[in-house]
């Protein structure tokens, strides 16, 4: 018999082979969305769900600095290589050790993608977070 945690690698396996565009009808995505958010919330010990409520700010307040700094269009422009963070923060007039902190976090909750130390790619919620709506709700917020 497959121990436990051979079980859950498998069966992230095949989740992960739900998440390509078109893998489920919507029915099935948002239900499956359901039930991973649930899950999530009936593995976390009490020190995560109080990370996970105290910095939920945070999410939107980074996403807000990005898009008035433009990075999540920087990123995508580059979209087939990774970018430092001193490039990204020439691109973007930032302060690079603000930007880095940022980017930490940012790649921590899957607004950008970190691919080794101090280098950043687009991910798929970048080129979300990219969308002209999006920017303004973000802006709104």
């Amino acid at each position: 018999m497959a121990s436990a945690d051979s079980q859950v690698q498998s069966l992230i396996g095949e989740l992960r082979k739900c998440t390509g565009p078109n893998a489920l009808n919507e029915d099935s995505r948002l239900a499956l969305l359901k039930a991973c958010k649930e899950l999530q919330y009936d593995l976390e010990i009490p020190r995560e769900t109080a990370n996970r409520l105290h910095y939920a700010g945070m999410d939107l307040a980074v996403a807000h600095i990005f898009n008035n700094i433009k990075l999540f269009h920087v990123l995508i422009k580059h979209q087939h290589s990774s970018v430092s963070t001193d490039e990204l923060a020439q691109e973007t007039h930032a302060d690079p050790v603000l930007l880095a902190r940022l980017l930490r976090y940012a790649a921590s909750v899957g607004l950008v993608a970190q691919t080794k130390p101090d280098m950043w790619s687009a991910s798929h919620i970048t080129h979300s977070l990219a969308l002209p709506n999006n920017e303004a709700n973000i802006t709104a917020a």
